[in-house]
């Protein structure tokens, strides 16, 4: 439920029956069985949407870099990529940074314990 509302999803319990909606499009529906809500219809389609197809190249390329995905979209390597744009990625940069030791100028261990 925290992971649909993050995502902009609005559900709602009553009457018997439950629904799942992002905007006016209602993405999951089911009612009330006993004690359980119930998928109302056994033909569902799990429906994602890519925000930037070329984030998701991006992902898949093991984090590449801009540059490299321009050249090989260039190349016409990458299947329907028709604009680059992968912005910030956290997982790169944390990649890229390197870890820093703190200094342990000035300390000197006590002889007495507390």
């Amino acid at each position: 439920m925290r992971q649909l509302d993050d995502e902009g999803h609005y559900t709602t319990f009553g009457d018997g029956a439950w629904k799942v909606k992002k905007g006016n499009l209602v993405v999951a529906r089911g009612k009330k069985s006993e004690s359980l809500y119930m998928i109302a219809d056994e033909d569902i389609v799990v429906v994602t949407e890519a925000v930037n197809n070329s984030t998701l190249w991006h992902q898949r390329l093991g984090h590449m870099s801009e540059k490299g995905m321009k050249l090989m979209a260039a190349k016409g390597k990458l299947s329907s990529l028709k604009h680059v744009d992968v912005g910030v990625c956290e997982n790169y940069i944390f990649g890229k940074q390197k870890k820093v030791s703190f200094s342990r100028a000035g300390k000197t261990p006590k002889v007495e314990k507390l």
